[in-house]
């Protein structure tokens, strides 16, 4: 009888620590939910003497499902929870150029909520040179992917997740000096777990109307582009909105220039 009746208080004492496990999962999927409304879950997580597995699913309405262990006992917390997923905004666009330069420094600022930073770089790749990193406010940012159209002109996208708030340098490093743009723009209300949601897609070419097609995945989707060209004019088309628009005119006669811009 003793044995019996502590096996039953070290359950019962074990199952009632495992709803309160559970229930810490459930304010944790809560808490993961505002940092981004597209989360679906986790597994595994160590919360005091136990751990929780997580499972998010559905739409506007999403069903939160606990499930929580601790030594024998396993216990399960179903909760649902009304998400509104705020729309994407440009929360500010920043540029610079540089001729003949191994590095580009300028300040961008970034506010808001589940930000994004994305920078573009086109370069006069005359021989050959390429970006060797981007950071923001210290943090290396990540390389999305990059063209170039032979020796003539390169472009780079790279992206932040998520960038500190605040006025902060961008530094981008070239394998060489070059002439080069750099242009940056900070948006809010983006994914922040898997916030590329379709792409890169990239195409070189010489056009005076340049294109790329490109399917998005998830509903209201942003796309973002940039491009290089040897100092053309750039117009944004219907339905996008500019972000930078800028070129490294100057230098003497015959000096080979680049033009980089990028919309939304």
């Amino acid at each position: 009888l003793v044995t019996t009746g502590s096996d039953v208080s070290v359950n019962q004492l074990q199952s009632e620590q495992a709803l309160n496990v559970a229930e810490g999962g459930k304010e944790y999927a809560l808490r993961k939910l505002k940092e981004s409304c597209s989360y679906t879950g986790d597994a595994n997580i160590a919360l005091g003497s136990g751990t929780f597995t997580v499972t998010v699913t559905g739409g506007g309405t999403k069903t939160i499902t606990s499930t929580a262990t601790v030594g024998s006992a396993t216990r399960v917390v179903v909760a649902t929870a009304q998400v509104t997923c705020a729309s994407i905004a440009v929360d500010s666009n920043s540029r610079d150029r540089g001729r003949g330069v191994s590095s580009l420094t300028w300040n961008h600022n970034v506010s808001g909520v589940n930000r994004i930073l994305i920078v573009g770089v086109s370069i006069r790749n005359t021989s050959s040179q390429t970006v060797v990193g981007v950071t923001y406010a210290g943090i290396p940012l990540t390389q999305i992917g990059f063209q170039d159209n032979g020796t003539n002109v390169r472009v780079e996208l790279w992206q932040l997740v998520p960038p500190a708030t605040g006025n902060n340098p961008i530094v981008v490093t070239l394998s060489a000096a070059a002439n080069v743009v750099g242009g940056a723009v900070s948006l809010t209300e983006v994914d922040q777990t898997t916030p590329i949601d379709a792409g890169p897609a990239f195409a070189p070419g010489n056009s005076n109307a340049p294109s790329v097609a490109i399917t998005t995945v998830t509903d209201n989707a942003w796309v973002i582009d940039t491009m290089a060209s040897p100092d053309a004019t750039a117009t944004v088309g219907a339905g996008q909105t500019e972000q930078w628009n800028f070129n490294t005119v100057g230098g003497p006669p015959g000096t080979l220039h680049v033009r980089g811009a990028g919309s939304t």
